[in-house]
């Protein structure tokens, strides 16, 4: 089992359980689908930003989700001979949770 923490996005009033300190999952695509569909509930998106893996046993140890428009796009040198350029989507949004072993 593993256990949870979380900076949470918004403090709207929702219908899902909120998600609480040590909260336990049985496996990965739980924590996942769990987080995912608890930031639909308040208008956000999940991705995974990273996993811990343990060399000496091949399992996950840590994981972070992070909400879809976590940090910036980077400069890119091709910016002046783009025609139509892409709509801006990463924003800055800290929301994350953080799940360990």
């Amino acid at each position: 089992m593993e256990n949870a923490s979380l900076n949470d996005h918004n403090n709207t009033s929702h219908s899902f359980e909120p998600i609480k300190l040590g909260m336990e999952f049985d496996l990965d695509e739980d924590r996942f689908n769990y987080y995912n569909e608890y930031a639909a509930t308040i208008d956000f998106s999940v991705r995974k930003e990273y996993a811990n893996k343990s060399k000496a046993h091949g399992y996950i140890t840590s994981r972070k989700f992070t909400c879809y428009k976590k940090g910036y796009r980077g400069k890119d040198k091709r910016d002046m001979l783009v025609k139509k350029p892409r709509k801006e989507t990463r924003t800055g949004c800290l929301a994350h949770m953080v799940v360990s072993r």
